[in-house]
């Protein structure tokens, strides 16, 4: 049966963005050996219109699966002909699942695209099902490109680390380990751009960096004074407060921009800690995290993340088939946002979903009667072990005019398998139904952002 939950509103709660790529081994035996077939490339790429490592298929996974699966990535091997050739039953089927390259919003023009995207379109699935059917043919041998290093950010204002050479709590599969970052600035910035560097990219699956709310900084403080080893552990957030993402990393990611003229704020006295996601499947390691940034004074359009949600959870067990909250509604002028109760336009450049891992489906959509409704994400397959900030193509700009002009979140879960009543919370076994919107609008300086 569908079970159906009463909604709940207006509250903002900490996002959470956490882990990366568990890959699944490949049980159809052991390869008899490569092969070639040959001649010019065709203009599809292909050689001779048969699809081929070196005509067409590697530059494709080379581009969409090498920012992962390179040589000390997070990913169990690198991208190469004799690799892909070993796995080709796998990345068949998980292409064909769109499963890999992951990717838990939708991209396929129904709901947004992103600039971000790891997409890989219908004709290059097709492609690739085809290559793998017709034995993965090697193809005419030929310099490839290389593989995605990710854009520098170069000449920073700012540069941090963890503090630590952390070794990672080999104890359990995933470690969760929050850091407080020291920031001595002589006035407010706005952050316009970051790179995350990864000390050990085969035990860092994520990481995002938290701005503290002021009732909140006690809390990080005493957490992190409870032991010798820098930093605290940390499931859920870096705090049980409301911290507002400011960096958000996962493999693959290089230099990223802020929407041009935009920035999100970050002031002179700031708490900010480093959440780490550590996955161990590789063997335990030390890390040592840099974060690196560009400031400015001031921006055209500050930014803030505007909290959408719907905590009203309430998930009853042994639910065989899954479980839907249903939409939780917000009047766009009376949006989440702290000491905001106004009517303000909105540009949203960005979204953040996140749910826990009983989450399946999450899709948030405005609706106005001069829009009709549209769509903001559509996450169609959840993954626990994705979760990202997905930057849109073209921003939507929320009309300023028209009635019943509202925001609406809905998310799925499935609790087959738990035996008691799941809730909204931090915790391993609560759940969440969030979206952070990444948001500027010409009323937002003038409030205090």
């Amino acid at each position: 049966m569908i079970a159906r939950v009463p909604s709940l509103h207006r509250s903002a709660v900490p996002f959470l963005a956490l882990l990366a790529f568990v890959a699944a081994c490949d049980d159809s035996g052991s390869p008899s050996g490569p092969g070639k077939d040959g001649g010019p490339n065709g203009s599809d790429g292909s050689d001779n219109g048969v699809h081929s490592w070196y005509g067409d298929i590697g530059p494709m996974l080379i581009e969409h699966c090498g920012g992962c699966h390179q040589d000390g990535g997070i990913a169990p091997f690198e991208i190469n002909y004799e690799s892909a050739y070993q796995w080709r039953a796998l990345i068949k089927s998980t292409t064909e699942a769109r499963t890999m390259p992951p990717m838990p919003v939708n991209n396929d023009g129904s709901c947004r695209t992103y600039s971000n995207a790891r997409w890989l379109s219908d004709d290059q699935i097709e492609d690739i099902g085809e290559w793998v059917d017709a034995g993965a043919p090697e193809g005419v041998e030929k310099e490839l490109p290389g593989l995605p290093a990710g854009a520098e950010l170069k000449d920073p204002d700012v540069e941090t680390d963890t503090g630590i050479d952390y070794m990672a709590n080999g104890d359990v599969s995933d470690d969760y380990r929050c850091f407080p970052i020291a920031w001595n600035q002589a006035s407010d910035k706005y952050m316009t751009a970051y790179e995350v560097v990864p000390g050990n990219r085969q035990i860092a699956h994520h990481m995002i960096l938290y701005m503290i709310a002021d009732d909140q900084k006690s809390w990080v403080t005493q957490e992190d004074a409870k032991d010798e080893t820098p930093g605290y552990p940390c499931y859920g957030s870096a705090s049980p407060g409301n911290p507002m993402p400011v960096v958000l990393w996962a493999p693959g990611s290089g230099r990223t921009d802020m929407p041009a003229g935009t920035g999100i704020k970050i002031p002179q006295n700031a708490m900010l800690v480093m959440q780490m996601h550590y996955n161990l499947a590789n063997g335990p390691g030390t890390d040592r995290t840099t974060i690196r940034m560009k400031l400015a004074d001031s921006v055209t359009e500050p930014a803030i993340y505007v909290p959408l949600l719907n905590s009203q959870i309430d998930i009853q067990p042994q639910m065989e088939e899954e479980v839907e909250l249903p939409g939780s509604t917000y009047e766009a002028g009376h949006l989440p946002i702290p000491n905001v109760e106004i009517p303000i336009p909105l540009t949203i450049h960005g979204v953040f979903p996140h749910m826990h891992q009983k989450g399946t489906k999450l899709k948030v959509t405005f609706e106005s009667t001069e829009t009709g409704e549209e769509c903001l994400v559509d996450v169609h397959k959840w993954d626990f072990n994705w979760q990202e900030g997905w930057w849109y193509d073209e921003p939507f700009v929320m009309p300023s005019t028209g009635t019943n002009r509202a925001f609406d979140i809905t998310c799925t879960f499935n609790s087959t398998g738990t035996n008691t009543v799941t809730n909204w919370g931090e915790g391993s076994s609560d759940e969440m139904c969030l979206t952070f919107a990444y948001a500027t609008s010409p009323l937002l300086e003038y409030l205090g952002f």
